[in-house]
C-alpha cells in the first residue's frame, strides 16, 4: 500500500492577473526541478479543464486539487494566477496535503465566451524558482455566458466628457457623469439582449430626439445632448423587441445625465454658490430666501440617491436662518429680520454626503439702512429658444426706517433698459418694472451677454442711491453658413448648414423656410419634411424630402424669441438660398480611348 504523507502547503499571496512566483510554463505543466528529493510526489486536480455556463446562481468556481507523494521537503509553496477575462479574482484554501482554489467570475457578464487559464505554482522555496512535480499547472477555462435580460451601457472613450456611469442587466437606468458646458457628443451604448430576441427598434420620436444611428442587437449610437445647467437631466426612451415567437415587447429606460459644475469630477461634492448675500431692511420684519444649489453624485452610497445631512454654523446672531430642501440637488435658505439691528451677520451652511464628501457655503445676512432692491429673475433676461421672457422685469424698493414714506428716481444708465417712470413714492414698498428694447436685444451679437445698470436713487437724499445690474444674455439657434445657397427647383435635396447652437438644450435642431420679404410671420413658412444627418451642436446634415419653387428664400431655424413678435423682427440673421429652374441635361458624347502605339 502506497502511504501518503501529510504536507503543510503554505499559501503565498501571489493571485494577480498574469502567472507569478516564478514559472510561466506551457501544457499541463514542467518540472522545473527542486534539488531535493521528489519521491512519486504529484498533485491531482478535480478538473483538466473548466468549461461553466453562466451566469451561476453562485459566483464562485471551485477546483480541488490532491497531493501525495514525498517532496523532499517539510514545507510546500502553492500560488495561483489567472490569465484571460471573465475571472474577478482567484483565492485559495489549503490543509496539510489538499487545497481548494475558488475562482471568482465577474459579475454581470456580458454575452460571449470567454477563456483563459488558471496557473498553479508548486515550490520548494518561497520564491518559487524551484518547482515540484510538474509545476507549473495550467488548467484552460471556458466560460459560456447567456445574458439574463437587456442591459445597455455607454463605452467611454479617453476624449469623451462621459467618464462614468452605472448598469445593471435589466435596470432601466443609465446613468452618465458629465459637466456642464461640454459640447454634445456620438456616444456609442453597448447593447445586450438575450438570444430569445430576434429584433431591436426605436420609435421614429427617440430616433429623432437621440439621433440614434447604427441600431443593432450589440447598440447603438446616439448624441448625449450638450446641457448647460447642472443637475439632473433625464431622457426617457423605448427600446421595441420582438422574440423568436414574434412576440412583442418593450424595454423602457431612461438616460439620466448627471451634469456637474465645470472642473467638479463626478464624484466629488460642491455647492454651486459658495457665498450668498441677503438683504433686508433695518425694523422690518421681513424674510428673504434664496436657492443654494449644490451637486454630489448620483449613487453617493450604494444604488439609492441620499441627501446630504446639513449643518448650520452661526457666526454672528442666532435662529435667524432657516434651511430646507427645494429639491434633490438645491437647498432653499431663508433669513429673518425679526428682532435684529442693522448691521452684518454670518453663518455656514455645511453639507455632508453619506460617504463624508462635504462643502460649506458662507450665508451673509445685511440689516441695512437705506434703500433695499430687490431684483426678481436675478435680474436676468434671458433670451433663448424656448425661455424668451418678454414681459416686465419687476424690481422691488424697500424703505427701511419702520416702513415710513419714501421717494425715488430711477434711471436707466445704459441704452436697451427702459424703466417705466422717472419719479414715484411709496410706502413700504414699491415696484420698478423695467423692460427691453426689441433693437437692442437683435443688434447683440449671439452667444453674448451684456450688462446695463440702473440707478436709484432719493431726491431728499435720505437714502444711498443703489445700482441694480440687469444682465441681457443671448443664446439662439443660429445658421452662419450653408451649401449649397443654389438649388434647383422641384426636387428633394442636400443642405449642410453650419452654425450655433443647434443642440443646446431645452430645445433641439429645427428648420422653416420662407420666401424672401416674408410678411406673413410664421404663418408665410413653407411646409417642409428632412432627414437630420451627422448632427453636432454646430453643424448638421439635412436630406430634404420638400419639393421648393422657383424663388429666394430664407432658412429659419424657430425660435420663442423670434415667434413672440411672429417672426417678423429677426434677433438673427437668416441665411438665404435660391431655387432655379432645372438643368437641362445635353446628351453625353460617345467616344472611345486607344492607346498610343
Amino acid at each position: 500500500m502506497l502511504n501518503y504523507l501529510r504536507i503543510t502547503l503554505i499559501f503565498a499571496m501571489c493571485v494577480t492577473l498574469l502567472s507569478a512566483c516564478g514559472g510561466g510554463g506551457g501544457g499541463g505543466g514542467g518540472g522545473g526541478g527542486s534539488g531535493t528529493k521528489n519521491n512519486n510526489f504529484a498533485v491531482t486536480f478535480s478538473k483538466t479543464e473548466i468549461i461553466e455556463n453562466l451566469p451561476k446562481p453562485e459566483d464562485t468556481i471551485i477546483l480541488d486539487a490532491q497531493a501525495t507523494g514525498d517532496p523532499g521537503v517539510s514545507v510546500v509553496y502553492v500560488s495561483a494566477s489567472y490569465s484571460g477575462d471573465g475571472i474577478e479574482n482567484v483565492t485559495m484554501s489549503l490543509g496539510a496535503d489538499y487545497g481548494s482554489l475558488f475562482i471568482h467570475q465577474k459579475r454581470n457578464l456580458w454575452n460571449g465566451i470567454y477563456q483563459g487559464n488558471i496557473t498553479v505554482n508548486i515550490c520548494s522555496n518561497s520564491s518559487c524558482t524551484k518547482h515540484l512535480a510538474k509545476s507549473p499547472y495550467k488548467i484552460p477555462y471556458t466560460f459560456y455566458v447567456k445574458s439574463a435580460g437587456i442591459r445597455l451601457e455607454p463605452v467611454v472613450t479617453a476624449s469623451s466628457s462621459v467618464k462614468e456611469f452605472t448598469n445593471e442587466i435589466g435596470s432601466e437606468v443609465v446613468t452618465l457623469y458629465t459637466q456642464a458646458n461640454k459640447p454634445s457628443e456620438v456616444i456609442h451604448m453597448r447593447m445586450d439582449v438575450p438570444d430569445s430576441i430576434t429584433q431591436v427598434s426605436f420609435d421614429a420620436e427617440t430616433v429623432a430626439r437621440l439621433s440614434i444611428t447604427n441600431l443593432s442587437k450589440t447598440g447603438f449610437d446616439f448624441i448625449a445632448p450638450a446641457q448647460t445647467t447642472t443637475g439632473y437631466h433625464r431622457i426617457n426612451n423605448i427600446l421595441n423587441t420582438l422574440d423568436s415567437s414574434s412576440k412583442a415587447g418593450v424595454f423602457g429606460f431612461h438616460i439620466v445625465q448627471i451634469v456637474s459644475p465645470e472642473n467638479i469630477k463626478s464624484d466629488e461634492f460642491a455647492f454651486l454658490k459658495r457665498d450668498i448675500i441677503l438683504n433686508i431692511p433695518v425694523n422690518s420684519e421681513r424674510i428673504a430666501s434664496q436657492a443654494l444649489a449644490y451637486f454630489f453624485p448620483y449613487s453617493v452610497c450604494g444604488k439609492s440617491l441620499q441627501l446630504p445631512t446639513i449643518e448650520l454654523n452661526y457666526t454672528t446672531g442666532a435662529n435667524w436662518l432657516r434651511v430646507d430642501y427645494a429639491g434633490s440637488n438645491s437647498l432653499s435658505v431663508t433669513a429673518n429680520s425679526a428682532g435684529l439691528t442693522a448691521g452684518s451677520y454670518t453663518a455656514a451652511v455645511k453639507a455632508t454626503t453619506c460617504d463624508n464628501k462635504s462643502d460649506t457655503a458662507k450665508i451673509t445676512l445685511n440689516i441695512t439702512k437705506g434703500f433695499i432692491a430687490d431684483q426678481q429673475f436675478n435680474g436676468q433676461l434671458f433670451f433663448a429658444a424656448q425661455t424668451a421672457d418678454f414681459g416686465n422685469l419687476p424690481i422691488a424698493l424697500h424703505a427701511t426706517e419702520n416702513n415710513q414714506g419714501f421717494s425715488w428716481q430711477a434711471v436707466s444708465l445704459d441704452a436697451g433698459t427702459i424703466v417705466d417712470a422717472k419719479t414715484k413714492s411709496g410706502i413700504g414698498e414699491s415696484i420698478i418694472n423695467v423692460s427691453f428694447d426689441k433693437n437692442y436685444i437683435a443688434a447683440m451679437a449671439n452667444n453674448s451677454t451684456k450688462t446695463n445698470r440702473i440707478q436709484i436713487s432719493d431726491p431728499s437724499k435720505k437714502f444711498d442711491p443703489v445700482t441694480v445690474n440687469i444682465l441681457y444674455s443671448k443664446i439662439l439657434p443660429e445658421i452662419t453658413s450653408v451649401t449649397p445657397t443654389i438649388i434647383e427647383s422641384g426636387k428633394p435635396f442636400t443642405l449642410t448648414l453650419n452654425g450655433l447652437n443647434f443642440l443646446t438644450p431645452p430645445y433641439y435642431f429645427d428648420l422653416a423656410i420662407a420666401p424672401i420679404n416674408n410678411k406673413l410671420g410664421y404663418q408665410g413658412f413653407l411646409p417642409i419634411t428632412y432627414k437630420v444627418k451627422d448632427q453636432t451642436e454646430t453643424s448638421v446634415k439635412l436630406e430634404v424630402n420638400a419639393v421648393v419653387a422657383e424663388g429666394d428664400y430664407e432658412l429659419i431655424i424657430p425660435n420663442d424669441t423670434e415667434a413672440k413678435f411672429n417672426y417678423t423682427m429677426p434677433f438673427i440673421p437668416h441665411k438665404k438660398i435660391k431655387f432655379i429652374k432645372p438643368v437641362t441635361q445635353k446628351k453625353a458624347v460617345q467616344f472611345h480611348l486607344q492607346a498610343i502605339e
